[in-house]
This record gives C-alpha cells, sequence and structure tokens, in this order.
C-alpha cells in the first residue's frame, strides 16, 4: 500500500530526460572570447568554470603594474585563499543580492523567485561560497522580473529546461554547482513533475515537512524533489571534473534551508533581488543589463512579447583589467561584468538552409561592462574594434563610440561606449529565416542602443 501523497513508481513506463543542470551560456559574450581566448569552451557548462582557476582573466600577461589613480584593486575577502585566485579577480566574491519585497504574478499567482528559497545568504552560513570569477558565470538566475508579457508553453509531461523556468544556479568554489529549480502549478503542470519522479525518483524522509525524493543520474550529478503542498522544487548538485567538494554532503547541507525557506515564501513571496555589489574596489554603480531593457525593447525587435523568464549571468565579484599588451601604459583597472538574455517563448521546430533543424525562438543578449572611469572602458573598446571580427563602422550617434561586428554570422553585435559603461548588444533568430542582413541589423538595434545610452548617460 502506498504512503499518503507518495507518487507511484511506474516501472513500466518510458522514461523521459530529467532537467537539464547545465547552464545555457551562448552566444559567448566577447569579454570571455577575448580574455579566455582558446579555452572558452571550457565554460560552457556549470561547474566547468572551475578548470579556470589560477588562469589569468585579464589581457595581461604577468602581475604587476601600477593601480589606476593609485587606489588598490585587490581585496582579501574571507572564505577564500588569495594565492588561489587568479590575478584577474579583484573582489573573488562582492555579490549582495538585496531583497525585494514586491513578488511578481504570473497566471493571477504570485512568483515564488528561486533564488530567494536558496539565497547566496544561505550558501555563506553553510560554509559554502562561489567560484571566485570575473566572468559571468557564477551565478545564473532565470526568473520571473515582471516585463516580459507571452505566455509560457506547459507541457503535461516534461519538464521545462532551467533557461524556461524559475531556476537559480550556483558554481561553487569547490567544484560543485548546485541548481534549484522551482516548480509551481500555474507555469509547470503538476504532471509533469509527477512524471518524472515516476520514473527516475526513490522516495526518501521528508525534511522539514515536505517529501522528499531523490535521483543518482550518476557519481556526478544527484537530484533531489522536493514537494510542499502543490509545489515542488528541485535541486540539482553537480561536480566537475577535479572538484574536491562532496556532492551528498552539500546536498544535505542546502536541503534544510530549502525545506524550511519556501513555506515562509509561499506565505509571504517577494520580489526577485535586486543583485548589487559592495565591494571596497568597486564603490560606483554597475550597469545592470536586464534593468536596462523591457518586453517593448523585445516587441519591436521581433514584433512578439517575450518570455516572461529573463536568464541573468553574473560574476561573483570585481575583476582586474589591464591593456599593458595594446601598448598602453600598465596600469591595472577594476570592472563588473554582466548580462542579460531575453528570448521568445519556445515554439516548433523547423528545418534550416542546411538541411537540419533549428528551434523556431529568438533572443536579445545584452551585455555591460563598468569601469570606475572613463579611460578603462575607452581603452577596452579600442581592444574590442582591434579584435573584433568583421567590424563595421556605424555612422548614427549612439553614446560616445560604436562599432558593429558579425562573427562569422554566429554572434552579431553592436557594442557601443557611454562613458564609464561598454554594452554589447546580439540578437539572433534562428530557424527557415535567415540572419538580418548587417545594416538591418544595426537599424533594428539602434533605437534601443540609443535609449539605453541615455539611461547609462545619468549613472
Amino acid at each position: 500500500m502506498q504512503p499518503e501523497n507518495q507518487i507511484p513508481v511506474n516501472m513500466n513506463s518510458t522514461p523521459i530526460m530529467p532537467a537539464p543542470v547545465p547552464k545555457k551560456r551562448w552566444p559567448f559574450s566577447k569579454r570571455t572570447t577575448m580574455l579566455v581566448g582558446a579555452v572558452v569552451g571550457a565554460v560552457v557548462i556549470a561547474g566547468a568554470i572551475f578548470a579556470l582557476q589560477g588562469l589569468l582573466l585579464s589581457k595581461k600577461t604577468n602581475g604587476g603594474g601600477q593601480s589606476a589613480n593609485g587606489s588598490v584593486y585587490y581585496y582579501n575577502r574571507a572564505g577564500y585563499n588569495k594565492k588561489d585566485l587568479s590575478a584577474g579577480t579583484g573582489d573573488p566574491e562582492a555579490l549582495k543580492p538585496v531583497a525585494s519585497s514586491t513578488a511578481v504574478t504570473y497566471g493571477g499567482n504570485p512568483v515564488v523567485q528561486s533564488c530567494n528559497v536558496l539565497s547566496l545568504d544561505d550558501l555563506h552560513k553553510a560554509n559554502l561560497h562561489l567560484i571566485a570569477s570575473p566572468l559571468t558565470e557564477s551565478v545564473t538566475r532565470s526568473f520571473f522580473d515582471g516585463k516580459g508579457l507571452a505566455t509560457l508553453s506547459a507541457n503535461p509531461y516534461t519538464l521545462p529546461s532551467n533557461d524556461a523556468t524559475n531556476s537559480c544556479d550556483y558554481s561553487l568554489e569547490n567544484g560543485l554547482s548546485v541548481t534549484l529549480n522551482i516548480f509551481q502549478p500555474s507555469y509547470v503542470p503538476a504532471s509533469a513533475v509527477q512524471d518524472e519522479i515516476s520514473h527516475y525518483y526513490q522516495q526518501k524522509p521528508a525534511v522539514n515537512g515536505s517529501q522528499l525524493y531523490f535521483y543518482q543520474a550518476s557519481s556526478k550529478l544527484e537530484y533531489y524533489m522536493l514537494q510542499t503542498g502543490n509545489v515542488y522544487s528541485q535541486l540539482a548538485v553537480a561536480a566537475a571534473d577535479g572538484a574536491n567538494g562532496n556532492l551528498d554532503q552539500v546536498a544535505q547541507t542546502v536541503l534544510g534551508p530549502i525545506a524550511r525557506n519556501l513555506p515562509a515564501e509561499l506565505a509571504h513571496p517577494g520580489g526577485p533581488a535586486k543583485m548589487t555589489y559592495a565591494s571596497p574596489v568597486f564603490q560606483k554603480s554597475y550597469a545592470n543589463a536586464c534593468e536596462l531593457t523591457d518586453n517593448s525593447d523585445f516587441r519591436k525587435l521581433y514584433g512578439k512579447d517575450a518570455s516572461p523568464i529573463a536568464t541573468e549571468n553574473l560574476s561573483s565579484g570585481v575583476g582586474v583589467i589591464n591593456f599593458s599588451d595594446t601598448g598602453a601604459a600598465n596600469v591595472n583597472y577594476n570592472y563588473i561584468d554582466n548580462d542579460c538574455e531575453r528570448e521568445s517563448v519556445l515554439g516548433g521546430a523547423s528545418a534550416n538552409s542546411s538541411g537540419g533543424i533549428s528551434l523556431d525562438q529568438t533572443y536579445i543578449l545584452i551585455d555591460t561592462e563598468s569601469y570606475l572611469d572613463v579611460n578603462p572602458a575607452t581603452l577596452s573598446f579600442a581592444a574590442d574594434q582591434k579584435s573584433g571580427q568583421n567590424v563595421v563602422a556605424v555612422n548614427t550617434k549612439i553614446g560616445d563610440q560604436v562599432m558593429f561586428s558579425n562573427q562569422a554570422g554566429i554572434s552579431n553585435a553592436l557594442t557601443f561606449r557611454e562613458g564609464r559603461f561598454i554594452v554589447s548588444l546580439s540578437v539572433v533568430n534562428p530557424g527557415t529565416k535567415p540572419l538580418f542582413s548587417t545594416p538591418t541589423m544595426i537599424e533594428s538595434l539602434t533605437p534601443l542602443a540609443q535609449k539605453i545610452a541615455g539611461e547609462l548617460k545619468n549613472m
């Protein structure tokens, strides 16, 4: 006899794949391409950043050099050993989410934000720290930000991918990644979760009153599913090659906070946290890419609404960069990198021009670089012009400097500098339609670029 509320295990059904754990990181930001170069492929999946520890993630070839304006550009933060950090890391973990009390609704119901259920503070209390990286790979959240107006597709038997649901992903210093997906009935049918559990999971003792299910996908990947009323939280813990963290230990450490926080968030839902940075080496504002765009921008580009879920990629802290290899003075500068992806709701599939299958989905990726003053931003833009592929001059006034580059038809980017900020806008339209021509791309992106440049002028 099955215990009450236990979901029966179906041993005769055809298995379906569990929700993927690796973060979606496409297209690569130009900073990733420029700074990591040949090892850029190593950052495709969550946890692979672990392999980048010790690498020099700046445009300099060795240490040294004076700081800009005589300021200190490195900060020794508790929880990190300076000798283990790359010279391109100025402050290993300056990210500081600020809670919001204004909940976002979808389908008439408040959304429980996944990064509120498992927060950075929860990780710190468990003595877990983010991988120290100036690249936007330490934290990825796919969250309801209250801007996109499209309706999500809801498959009754398949869970959505991480970037199409309420997901929070942390890459940790110990080589593990922790991903939390929140499934509420308003956007993920309960039947999809139950089908997933029946195919893969085994029941375990409850945690704080929430039913727990477990699935061991491999020696380097574990899934946990908590059921709290009609809401499910899926925890995935994954290990990269060379990781020194213990999957079981980390999972048991974070399951407690998740089981405690979810009922509290259900009772009093908060909004998505505002992602800020608090560091003595970067005491100015940075340009948050998701805050610079909204549904109207997406609709002007594609003629349809953006998904209610935006994906934000965040660095753990502040980076250090040096442009001496471009002929500039041997001076170090601090910066913060950030990017945001807005996409359409996934449609059908269609044959593309190469005879393969493309998903009918459109994207816009906004990548920002924030510096403390104009000089390093100017140097960075010049380096971008020198290293960019198929760079095209743009005659329209956008910010202080502007260019367009086409990287073999993969990433078409309109890049501009406004004061101490650099912004790169990329759009993608796969499927049966050809990629936009360069003139059309520039013309389409110009209004958004001018709007963002105007907002940055006052920052």
